[in-house]
């Protein structure tokens, strides 16, 4: 069985993607329902869901520096000195911890 593998870089990733598909979606219901041309709304959708797609990965990202500062400050305050994950980019197997 393979051992489980964490990125820690959950929020950032999740959030952009989950409000860019909001904002389309809302997009797309708010043209279909003001009987807007189809071209029109579609470009309107796009547009709207890159703009949220940014805001969410911003979020995320402010979400995870805030949990990591968290983490790192209750470590810091039980006597453990070790960092949570020392290379942020780089998966981390739990099994090996």
């Amino acid at each position: 069985m393979p051992a489980y593998t964490s990125n820690l870089l959950l929020p950032s990733r999740v959030c952009g993607p989950i409000c860019g598909l909001c904002g389309f979606a809302v997009g797309m219901i708010s043209g279909l329902l003001s009987s807007g041309e189809a071209s029109g709304v579609l470009v309107r959708s796009l547009v709207g869901m890159l703009a949220c797609y940014g805001l969410g990965m911003a979020i995320g990202f402010m979400f995870e520096m805030l949990a990591l500062r968290v983490v790192e400050r209750e470590r810091s305050g039980s006597g453990q000195s070790t960092p949570l994950n020392p290379e942020p980019n780089k998966k981390i197997s739990v099994a090996n911890r």
